[in-house]
């Protein structure tokens, strides 16, 4: 029942998203009394926006919200413009939200949900090399804003591959859009450069970088009802890509490129979690991208309702229980 009405096409979706954003994050509005992620070391735009709003303060949570919702309504745009899934439908919003807003300590306003931000209009303008012919100006905004978002978020940085990954699943390997899309991503470390040399700070700027490199996040102890919640995401997270697997000869071949394209952003987000050291938990927010389209894909076309209606009813449940319980 209720998969049946969130995987409507339906103008009353565009109200349920923020109201879904709302509830998940309502004890934290209300109470805002549990443990959340610390962020030792954050970067220049990051700590521009905070020496502002301070940091768990109701209008930096309100603010956080928003960029939560902002973020889903971006991905619903994707999913309409590229048409990731043979519906359209407002689901992928649904799974991203509630994955972003699923584990406490992340319900505060954290660098990377920026970085995000302008991680998806980087992949956006990445995506658009299939129907483009000149994309020299294409890759530069896109390794542009990628760069944007590492100046609030470090360790975007290491994402820049998905750029060079969908030039080449999507068209071919160009070098001078490849030569491009660095130059792009180097243009505002190269203007944030000038502003500490100027400033006689460079090191500073320096030492910013490398702390932000090796030094990790201080995250709260995951109890046993977060593992429970997340082995039930990664069961459904396999069945979803089993899913796929048997189904992906029946999509058209740029559906079909796409999703391997989510795959690949999935397996890096994956191994930045393992190898880099000062990536933890809050990788989260990315990996929630290609997941959530996973996840929709699985529940919109799989042919038992009635099983696909338990395992999301299961899901939801879940999700209350642990947001209620910590």
């Amino acid at each position: 029942m209720i998969l049946s009405v969130l995987k409507k096409q339906h103008p009353y979706m565009i109200f349920v998203i923020p109201l879904i954003t709302l509830l998940a994050w309502s004890k934290t509005l209300l109470f805002n009394n549990h443990s959340s992620i610390i962020f030792d070391k954050t970067m220049p735009l990051y700590d521009l926006i905070i020496n502002i709003i301070p940091k768990n303060s109701s209008l930096s949570l309100i603010i956080a919200i928003i960029l939560i919702i902002i973020e889903a309504y971006i991905i619903i745009r994707l999913n309409f413009e590229y048409i990731f899934l043979n519906v359209r439908t407002y689901l992928p919003a649904v799974f991203f939200v509630i994955i972003c807003s699923s584990y406490l300590p992340l319900q505060t306003l954290h660098p990377v949900l920026f970085g995000n931000l302008f991680f998806l209009l980087a992949f956006d303008k990445a995506l658009t090399s299939n129907k483009k012919q000149n994309l020299l100006s294409t890759y530069f905004i896109s390794g542009f804003l990628l760069s944007i978002g590492s100046l609030f978020y470090f360790n975007l940085i290491f994402l820049i591959p998905v750029i060079w990954i969908c030039e080449i699943i999507l068209r071919e390997f160009n070098f001078r859009e490849w030569f491009i899309s660095i130059v792009g991503f180097a243009t505002p470390y190269f203007f944030s450069l000038f502003y500490y040399f100027y400033f006689d700070k460079i090191d500073i700027f320096i030492q910013i970088l490398s702390q932000n490199l090796i030094i990790k996040n201080s995250i709260p102890t995951f109890n046993l009802f977060y593992l429970i919640l997340f082995s039930y995401f990664g069961f459904l997270i396999l069945i979803s890509f089993f899913y796929l697997l048997s189904t992906i000869n029946t999509k058209k071949i740029i559906t079909s490129k796409y999703f391997t394209i989510f795959f690949w952003l999935f397996l890096l987000s994956s191994l930045l979690l393992i190898f880099v050291h000062s990536i933890s938990v809050e990788i989260i927010i990315i990996v929630a991208i290609p997941i959530s389209f996973l996840l929709s894909n699985f529940f919109v076309s799989i042919r038992s309702k009635w099983w696909s209606e338990i395992l999301f009813t299961i899901l939801i449940l879940l999700i209350t229980y642990v947001l209620i319980i910590n």
